[in-house]
């Protein structure tokens, strides 16, 4: 039961961390929103289809580099927990291996199809290159 309520717990504090971390906040007067809508023009008259681009950049980037930190913490957290309680039983040591093993696979996975679709949105002129200071790449749309 208390281990039902640890990781119940986890859970929760995860989901709030990554609802607070999506919230939508205009800056002060200017003429876009930040959060997931940063870059997007407040005025509907001025968004175009080149605005599509710039969400799912901006939805996209905070699953990789916001949510999937949190989910990746909470997975060493649960395999640490494996690690530590499985002491004699090789089963639960083979388990916290192989969710160790999967987690490192599916990251490689997610953050080289990242580098992939921004290099060929890179390469048919959706985006232009920023260098690794400003985000890699960035979306730039008409005014």
């Amino acid at each position: 039961m208390k281990k039902n309520i640890f990781f119940f717990a986890l859970a929760i504090s995860c989901i709030f961390t990554c609802v607070a971390m999506a919230q939508t906040v205009p800056t002060k007067e200017s003429e876009s929103y930040g959060g997931l809508l940063k870059g997007i023009p407040r005025d509907p008259s001025k968004v175009s289809t080149c605005h599509f681009f710039v969400l799912l950049d901006n939805i996209i980037d905070f699953i990789l580099f916001q949510l999937n930190i949190i989910v990746t913490v909470c997975l060493f957290v649960y395999i640490g927990v494996l690690y530590y309680f499985g002491g004699d039983d090789p089963a639960k040591v083979s388990l916290a291996q192989k969710t160790f093993e999967s987690m490192m696979k599916g990251l490689f996975i997610m953050y080289g199809a990242w580098l992939f679709v921004s290099l060929f949105f890179n390469v048919i002129g959706i985006s232009e290159w920023t260098g690794l200071k400003n985000g890699w790449f960035e979306i730039k749309c008409g005014k």
